[in-house]
């Protein structure tokens, strides 16, 4: 079994991203504080859909 010789994990990238972010690089932010806010909002929405079995209405 021959392996990758590069990660094929994003943890390794991610940590680097995060470390260029703290360091001051601008190119470094891939997510904005308001879009993981968004995300969130709508992974809530789809779990309590699921538990109710109905629609749920979320206000971006």
């Amino acid at each position: 079994v021959e392996m990758p010789r590069t990660p094929t994990s994003s943890y390794p990238r991610m940590v680097e991203n995060f470390v260029r972010h703290l360091e001051g690089d601008p190119a470094a932010e891939i997510v904005t504080p308001e879009q993981a806010l968004t995300a969130v909002s709508i992974i809530d929405a789809i779990q309590r859909s699921a538990v109710s079995g109905r629609e749920e209405t979320i206000t971006l």
